[in-house]
């Protein structure tokens, strides 16, 4: 009956809710959703824009492949030269001032930090860009724990960390090269106002250049590697492509998932469909007088007011329909059934007065009133003493005695006097 009963409810509210129609905030909440897909799927068709332009566009890393070749070449012909240096320093006793080689030296100097700063404005911007596009991911997936998504989130910081790194190289190569520019100066200066220097001491400057620029010469290297495998390798350019499309579609799918659910709102709910929900209500209210008709077949009640003088059969016992259970005796209007022979029958009528004395009490008299006369004659029961044995033929005639206290009980003996006059 409850599950009903609540059946009830729930198709009543269903019916309710589609007369009433969609609420203004259940729009404006589809018109909000409608309006961030769109703007999701604008980021993602721009993300896959840049993507795209990212694998098929190989210009950056081209340049640096050059510039590092050419921090290369440079560092390797001023070695040559130092070198060169070396030797004659070795041949001579007392150095003489070269000062054209030194500015030479310096030349190549200056065009190797030129070129070295360069390379760190270049691998700077790439890693603010780098950086910028980072943060771009985490702005428009604030936590989240899609694998694609957190895919392309580490991939973007890893990139990130290869442009610092990058820069981090070009610009010790920019310390090293005005730490190299700073010493060639120094000797020019030497040269300019020594004449004459100890061979060793000479020796000892040019070595320690030629050293610094072997450094140098193992950075630059490793730069130039690292630039052509980059160039080389598009794999992760091309995971950025396909994760980017990916990315895109869902957008797409976001976008039509919530303009349907706008346009269903705004159109309402059908009258057909109201319809049905009106006949589901009414479906639901007749299960609920079935239940309810099953909940009262589970009680039996007594259908008059009394005391349970008898009882057939004890809980548990299987009963066939229709089997009575217990006697129920209503002390409070109890009647008496005598039997009158023909004769006398004229003189007997309804509410006539009686008296009536039991066994039991056999001083009290206790008050009666005549309520029915059968219409039809019987057989004098056996149990009936007459005092006319000759009486085959009796008429039953009803009397409600007055039993205060209940104290007649069912099936007791009696005696009547009927009142006639």
């Amino acid at each position: 009956m409850r599950q009903a009963e609540a059946g009830v409810k729930i198709a009543q509210l269903k019916v309710d809710i589609a007369i009433a129609g969609s609420r203004e905030e259940q729009i404006r909440t589809a018109k909000a959703k409608v309006k961030q897909s769109r703007a999701q799927k604008t980021g993602s068709q721009k993300a896959l824009d840049n993507a795209i332009l990212l694998y098929s566009q190989r210009t950056p890393q081209k340049t640096q492949v050059d510039i590092a070749k050419a921090q290369k070449d440079v560092l390797e012909t001023q070695k040559s030269g130092t070198e060169k240096l070396l030797d004659n320093a070795e041949e001579v006793l007392y150095y003489s001032p070269e000062t054209d080689t030194l500015e030479n030296q310096l030349e190549i100097a200056e065009l190797q930090l030129e070129q070295a700063e360069e390379l760190a404005d270049n691998t700077s911007q790439a890693a603010t860009t780098a950086l910028d596009y980072y943060n771009y991911l985490l702005a428009l997936w604030p936590g989240t724990t899609d694998t694609a998504k957190m895919q392309l989130i580490n991939s973007s910081y890893s990139g990130y960390m290869e442009a610092l790194g990058q820069y981090e190289a070009a610009k010790n190569a920019v310390d090293q090269a005005e730490l190299a520019i700073e010493g060639i100066e120094q000797a020019l200066d030497n040269a300019e106002n020594l004449e004459e220097l100890n061979q060793e001491s000479q020796v000892d400057l040019v070595q320690n250049q030629i050293d610094v620029i072997g450094k140098q010469l193992e950075g630059t290297q490793k730069s130039l590697e690292n630039a052509e495998e980059l160039y080389n390798d598009r794999t992760g350019a091309q995971q950025l492509v396909d994760s980017a499309r990916t990315q895109h579609e869902i957008s797409k799918a976001v976008e039509e998932a919530a303009q349907a659910q706008l346009d269903l709102l705004e159109s309402g709910v059908l009258p057909e469909n109201i319809e049905i929900l009106k006949a589901q209500l009414e479906q639901a209210n007749a299960l609920l007088d079935q239940s309810l008709i099953n909940l009262n077949k589970a009680s039996i009640t007594s259908p008059i007011k009394g005391i349970i003088s008898n009882q057939f059969f004890e809980e548990g016992e299987l009963i066939t329909p229709g089997s009575p259970l217990f006697t129920v005796s209503n002390l409070e209007k109890i009647s008496l059934t005598v039997y009158v022979e023909e004769i006398d029958l004229g003189k007997v009528k309804v509410n006539q007065d009686a008296e009536i004395s039991v066994d039991s009490f056999p001083d009290r008299i206790f008050k009666g009133k005549v309520i029915q006369i059968a219409t039809e004659a019987e057989f004098t029961p056996s149990a009936i003493q007459t005092k006319d044995e000759r009486a085959t033929t009796v008429y039953a005639v009803t009397i409600k005695v007055q039993n205060e206290n209940s104290v007649l009980k069912s099936g007791m003996p009696a005696d009547a006097i009927i009142i006639t006059e």
